[in-house]
């Protein structure tokens, strides 16, 4: 019996291009099939190398340390068989907006370089977004080299991912289902904790933490994530009206 990965998701997956993938449910899904240069890893530690046999390193005589270069590796295929080549992943840099917006890219040999615009300090963590992922463009779709690929039957509401028998590693989950629950009048997740309830699905990363605690008879993880905050000065009247406060430094 082919095992199956049955995961609800709170917005439906409405492109297949990781380079749009700014969604967490589009990131979530892509990232099954799609793979960036390299993956982070515990706050502190230097990503994992995926797609690279180096970690990216300033080239020798660039003095204003913008131009980077690492070697691609040679054992890496994509679903349909095709080698990994560097001209796959400067392409795929140059196509991405989160990735133009810095610089640009173009293979060299057995090499990526990446140039950029200014110097960046976290290189290494650029590459290991998803909207960064290497694709492959072929009779108009969009090939990955990660573990699973769609299946012809997916829609934006139901992500169905087999495996990609191209991989170079085991995989000990022969599918993955994606279903899209529309979110409820109150909460939002109400669909999707029924859904848990009647043991249609096995996974989400898409509730919040009171969705969460509706939810028996499950393993529940909590682990921190991005967040954003923004503190604002001088924004009405006061005793302190000196516009510079509102520039950042």
């Amino acid at each position: 019996m082919p095992t199956t990965l049955r995961a609800g998701i709170l917005a439906p997956v409405n492109s297949v291009d990781p380079a749009g993938a700014w969604i967490i449910e589009s990131a979530l899904v892509l990232s099954q099939v799609f793979e960036p240069p390299l993956q982070a890893r515990q706050v502190g530690e230097s990503p994992e190398l995926v797609l690279l046999e180096e970690t990216v390193k300033p080239v020798q005589g660039n003095s204003d340390n913008t131009v980077f270069s690492a070697p691609v590796r040679k054992d890496i295929t994509f679903s349909d068989g095709t080698p990994l080549a560097a001209e796959h992943v400067a392409a795929s840099f140059n196509r991405a907006g989160a990735f133009r917006e810095h610089g640009a890219a173009e293979a060299e040999g057995d090499n990526i370089v990446v140039k950029l615009k200014k110097p960046n300090p976290r290189l290494d963590l650029l590459l290991t977004q998803v909207v960064l992922s290497v694709v492959l463009e072929k009779d108009g779709t969009l090939l990955g080299t990660g573990p699973y690929m769609l299946a012809p039957d997916s829609v934006p509401e139901r992500v169905h991912l087999v495996r990609n028998p191209h991989f170079r590693e085991p995989v000990g989950i022969d599918e993955m289902v994606f279903q899209y629950y529309p979110p409820g009048p109150n909460s939002g997740g109400e669909r999707l904790v029924e859904a848990f309830e009647k043991e249609e699905v096995e996974f989400t990363l898409s509730l919040s933490r009171e969705d969460v605690a509706k939810v028996s008879n499950v393993s529940k993880v909590f682990r921190a994530g991005n967040s954003t905050g923004y503190l604002f000065f001088n924004t009405e009247r006061g005793p302190c009206r000196d516009p510079r406060l509102r520039h950042l430094v």
